[in-house]
């Protein structure tokens, strides 16, 4: 008695495109592990038109790659054991997985092409309203050190602040301040409170000269004081900046920002953003019901927070756990002076409350 076909070979027909299905699944796991290509920012996508044509090309190869391994299943899942279709699929599921590990190869080296044009600037800090400056210690040697401090020196006169006090050099490699004003009260309405509030700080990395050089670095922590904070927000949403950890000090909030933020850490854009705060510090919570006050009257609701009592510092930290879970929130106790109603924002306190 002639056997089944299905059992002729000693295999029952079940088994053999198992085994079929078992090889197409190792092309689709093989499919899986290939890397998200790194986004170009305008500025890397400006001075590197080799890279724009190396994504486009990777994009078109993965569509296409992505096609062969669809067209592949669907025709190989089922064939018998033995015949010339599972011959068939097996030399062209060879000749894909070799394509597939090609690409993925291809993908890493962009990836890693386009990391090595952010240039690594250890630790860096971004100030806030009427911080005009710049400071540049990439590897701290004596000479260097004093040379950047006697051009901060300069900077200083100019601008008529003392931004010396407020810099932990032992900490920061990197420090910029792009304000339109070094007057405090004109860069708070003519550009923190008018223009960065309802963009989300994209207003001041669009105009600000002061902005070219902060893109295109990368730092291992990233400080970001008052409204240097909406800067840093913008700037990484972007990818013009790269930062391992970011650290917000007394920082310009609204509730799309602190959307954004919850965003950054969820994505793993970076791997954590932590809120310090000093409870005497006017703000942060000033910042968040006022921006929250206007866009409510403008889009005809009620205002998110209910008019929590903001000012108090326990309601503020309920605010950003419920807008933002993933932020972590650190409060300084430090008492409001009415006298210097901005003691408790200046970054020299936030430097002293951290150093205790």
């Amino acid at each position: 008695m002639t056997a089944p076909s299905s059992v002729a070979s000693g295999c029952p027909r079940g088994m053999a495109t198992m085994a079929v299905a078992l090889l197409t699944l190792a092309i689709t796991a093989s499919a899986q592990q290939i890397p998200a290509l790194a986004e170009l920012p305008a500025s890397v996508a400006t001075s590197n038109p080799d890279l724009v044509s190396r994504r486009a090309a990777l994009t078109q190869e993965r569509e296409a790659l992505h096609g062969k391994i669809d067209g592949l299943n669907a025709r190989c899942i089922a064939v018998a054991k033995g015949s010339a279709a599972e011959t068939l699929c097996h030399g062209d599921q060879t000749t894909l997985l070799a394509s597939l590990n090609s690409h993925i190869q291809r993908s890493n080296d962009f990836n890693a092409a386009v990391e090595a044009t952010y240039r690594p600037s250890g630790n860096g800090m971004v100030g806030g309203t009427g911080w005009n400056m710049g400071y540049n210690v990439p590897k701290p040697t004596p000479e260097l050190i004093a040379k950047s401090r006697a051009m901060l020196a300069q900077q200083e006169r100019l601008a008529g602040h003392n931004y010396s006090d407020a810099i932990d050099f032992d900490r920061y490699n990197f420090v910029i301040g792009i304000a339109a004003e070094t007057n405090f009260v004109l860069d708070l309405m003519d550009r923190v409170v008018s223009h960065d509030e309802p963009t989300t700080g994209q207003y001041s990395i669009d105009r600000m000269p002061g902005y070219a050089a902060l893109a295109g670095r990368s730092f291992k922590e990233l400080a970001c004081h008052s409204n240097g904070a909406l800067i840093c927000l913008a700037a990484l949403r972007r990818k013009d900046v790269k930062a391992e950890a970011v650290v917000l000090y007394g920082p310009q909030i609204t509730e799309k920002a602190l959307s954004q933020w919850d965003e950054l850490v969820r994505s793993g854009q970076v791997k954590s953003v932590t809120l310090v705060l000093n409870s005497g510090d006017p703000v942060p919570p000033l910042s968040l019901a006022y921006w929250d006050y206007v866009s409510s009257r403008l889009e005809g609701r009620r205002e998110t927070y209910e008019n929590k009592a903001l000012l108090q510092s326990t309601d503020l930290t309920s605010a950003v756990n419920e807008t933002a879970p993933r932020l972590l929130v650190h409060l300084h106790d430090c008492s409001f002076n009415i006298t210097d109603p901005l003691h408790c924002h200046d970054m020299a306190t936030y430097k002293n409350e951290g150093a205790r």
